[in-house]
C-alpha cells in the first residue's frame, strides 16, 4: 500500500509531498524506500538533514542496484538515466540512456528522453540527430515525429518540421494538441484549407480547449468570415460566462 502510494505521488509536485515522503526513506521495505528516494531525486542537497540526506542516498543506491540487475535490458538503463537527469548529471544520464538504446535500437522512449536532456541543454543539433535515429529505428513513432517537428520549427526549419507534424497528425488522430500546431504551422504557410481543416479537427476533438477556439476566431477573421468566427466567439463566451 506504501509503495502504491508512492506510484500515485509521481503526478504531485515534489514539494507538496515532501514531508510526506521524507519518513518513508527508512521505510523497513526496501521497495517502499526506493520509491520514496526516486521521487526525492531531484530535491537539491540542502532541503535535507544530514541524516536525511545518508538515508535518501543509501536508498538511491539500493534503487541502482535494482536496475543494474537487470542490466541486459534497456528498462533499467533508461531509468538510471531519468534519475541521473532528475539529479542534473548530465553525462551519466546521456551514457545510461546510450546504453539503453545500444541494447534494443527499437527502445523508443530512451530516445525520446535524451532528445528532451539534449534539448533541455541547448544541445539542439544532437537532439535532432537523437529524434532522427529513433524515427530510422521506428519511422511510425507519432510522439517522436512530433517533438521532432518542434524542435525544427524553433530552429527556423519549419518545412521540414511541417512534415513532421503532419506525419504525428496522421498517426494521431485523437491527439487534439498536434492537430492544433498542425493547423497553426499549415496556417503560416498559407495553407488555408487544410489549416483549417487540422483546426476544426482539433476542436472536434477537444470543443473545451480555448487555444484552439481561439486560433479558429482569428483564422476566420483573417479570412473574411466575419459569420464564422462570431461562431467560435460564442461557443468561447459559452466557456466564459461571468468574463466581461
Amino acid at each position: 500500500l506504501r509503495a502504491t502510494s508512492l506510484q500515485g505521488l509521481q503526478s504531485v509536485p515534489t514539494q507538496a509531498a515532501f514531508d510526506v515522503i521524507k519518513p518513508l526513506l527508512h521505510d523497513p521495505v526496501r521497495a517502499v524506500r526506493i520509491a520514496a528516494a526516486n521521487l526525492l531525486s531531484g530535491v537539491p542537497r540542502e532541503h535535507f538533514t544530514d541524516v536525511e540526506l545518508q538515508e535518501r542516498d543509501k536508498a538511491l543506491q539500493e534503487y541502482k542496484e535494482a536496475q543494474l540487475a537487470m542490466a541486459d535490458h534497456p528498462e533499467g538503463h533508461a531509468n538510471l538515466g531519468n534519475l541521473a537527469t532528475r539529479m542534473g548529471e548530465l553525462k551519466p544520464a546521456i551514457n545510461a540512456y546510450q546504453t539503453a538504446i545500444s541494447l534494443d535500437p527499437a527502445f523508443i522512449p530512451a530516445y525520446h528522453s535524451l532528445g528532451q536532456l539534449y534539448y533541455s541543454n541547448r544541445q539542439y543539433d544532437q537532439a535532432i540527430n537523437i529524434f532522427q535515429q529513433a524515427l530510422d529505428a521506428n519511422p511510425e513513432e507519432a510522439e517522436i515525429h512530433y517533438s521532432l517537428s518542434l524542435l525544427l520549427v524553433e530552429r527556423k526549419q519549419a518545412e521540414k518540421a511541417l512534415i513532421h507534424l503532419g506525419k504525428a497528425a496522421e498517426l494521431r488522430p485523437s491527439h487534439a494538441k498536434i492537430h492544433y500546431n498542425y493547423g497553426l504551422l499549415l496556417q503560416k504557410h498559407q495553407q488555408f484549407d487544410k489549416a483549417e481543416s487540422a483546426l476544426l479537427h482539433a476542436f472536434k476533438i477537444a470543443p473545451d480547449h480555448e487555444l484552439t477556439i481561439q486560433a479558429l476566431i482569428a483564422f476566420y477573421q483573417q479570412q473574411g468570415k466575419p459569420d464564422r468566427a462570431k461562431a467560435f466567439v460564442q461557443q468561447l463566451v459559452k466557456l466564459r460566462m461571468g468574463d466581461r
